[in-house]
């Protein structure tokens, strides 16, 4: 907390002016709350569809790889591979709904 060094007239105008902060931080706390109660359903299931996407895209990746080096996919591997991606994306977004709520 920083110490904020006033005048002795001011005193009021400043009072005045942590007590509005303080309602505007409850107000913004209320209205996250009910954007979330609102969209948070949608907000996964967008992120899902994202993850989904990744998951393609690096499997097209990882056998293209393959392809170039003139070998055949190891699925295998593709898959281990695929799911530890899958995984790193699945943390973020543990952390985006812990940060949400």
């Amino acid at each position: 907390m920083e110490i904020v060094h006033i005048a002795v007239g001011d005193y009021p105008e400043y009072e005045a002016l942590l007590l509005q902060r303080d309602q505007l931080k409850k107000e913004a706390l209320q209205y996250r709350r009910a954007y979330i109660r609102e969209f948070g359903e949608l907000i996964n299931k967008v992120f899902e569809k994202k993850i989904e996407c990744i998951r393609l895209k690096k499997s097209i990746a990882f056998c293209q790889i393959a392809r170039n080096k003139g070998q055949k996919p190891d699925i295998a591997a593709m898959n281990e591979y695929i799911a530890q991606k899958v995984k790193e994306y699945r943390q973020q977004l543990d952390i985006l709904i812990g940060g949400a709520l």
